[in-house]
């Protein structure tokens, strides 16, 4: 699964004239998106999740857009990896046009890397490798190399399942021809 995004902790928005209460609302929301990262990395994904959450209603999403899109990313991972792959379709959503407005490569590409995973739980398998292969190589392109061997891992045993698909597909299409063959006519 696709991991968390770190950038939230590491860079935060930097300061502006705001008034104090918008300020304090601005701190409870990095607050709140920060523990949600915590908790995730802990495996309490259902805590994060609802961090994650409670801080983005808080934030104002066009003054700290590289914090929402780090946190509607963790969210997606979350409910990824809680296997609800419609839900963590529909955070994506929620996000495209943020994430198109973002000129960071390394998002766009764990964006790439989360859909390949989603499309992957949905059963969407030739979108799966498709995103999963386009997410490794951007890495690559980045030097982000730890990246490309998880991602390169999960195209590694994406490309099984097809197989063992495939493979369960032929057999029952086999079963059915000496089925019809042995019935009377």
């Amino acid at each position: 699964m696709t991991a968390p995004d770190a950038a939230i902790e590491s860079n935060p928005p930097a300061p502006e004239a705001e008034s104090a209460s918008t300020m304090t609302q601005r701190q409870k929301a990095q607050e709140l998106i920060r523990r949600g990262v915590r908790r995730g990395r802990s495996f309490e994904l259902e805590l994060g999740i609802v961090d994650l959450v409670d801080g983005l209603r808080l934030l104002d999403e066009r003054k700290d857009s590289r914090l929402a899109l780090s946190a509607y990313h963790n969210l997606a991972v979350y409910l990824a990896n809680l296997e609800l792959p419609i839900l963590a379709q529909e955070v994506l959503e929620r996000s495209r046009e943020l994430s198109a407005e973002s000129d960071d490569p390394t998002m766009r590409a764990r964006r790439l890397w989360l859909e390949g995973t989603i499309a992957a739980l949905r059963g969407e398998n030739p979108s799966a490798l498709e995103k999963l292969e386009a997410a490794a190589y951007a890495f690559y392109q980045l030097g982000e190399h730890d990246q490309v061997d998880q991602i390169n891992a999960e195209i590694v045993q994406l490309e099984a399942r097809i197989e063992r698909l495939d493979q369960a597909a032929a057999a029952e299409a086999g079963n059915g021809e000496t089925e019809a063959d042995a019935a009377p006519g």
